[in-house]
């Protein structure tokens, strides 16, 4: 925020540092008030959006701004496949269609991007 005039409203980070997170908000309302809590138990901030995936390595946490990233296609979109084009599937009632349609994520402005690493994980 300070050099790229963003907002940080997009989280994404690793299943084990959003369990550890869960694991701090709890053992907190033991020594304060529980009321302060969600209802669902999950953890929320008014104008940010929390996102876990698989796919994001151990220990990491991605801040970003979602305003400073665009999706954009390599190639013009693909129509309706042909039903010639698909592969009959062995001793099953279907078509198996292959679609090539490669995009890209396209950062606009870096600096409202951060991440960090040796995130405590449970």
């Amino acid at each position: 925020m300070n050099e790229g005039g963003g907002k940080g409203n997009l989280v994404i980070w690793s299943q084990g540092v959003e369990r550890d997170v869960l694991d701090q908000t709890q053992a907190a309302v033991r020594f304060d008030s529980p009321f302060e809590l969600e209802i669902d138990g999950s953890v929320k901030s008014r104008g940010v959006k929390f996102f876990t995936s698989r796919r994001v390595p151990p220990c990491y946490v991605f801040v970003m701004d979602k305003s400073s990233f665009r999706r954009m296609s390599l190639l013009p979109k693909p129509g309706t496949p042909a039903w010639n084009d698909g592969d009959k599937l062995e001793n099953q009632n279907g078509f198996v269609f292959s679609m090539d349609w490669p995009i890209a994520l396209v950062h606009l402005n870096r600096k409202n991007y951060a991440y960090f690493s040796s995130q405590q994980e449970s």
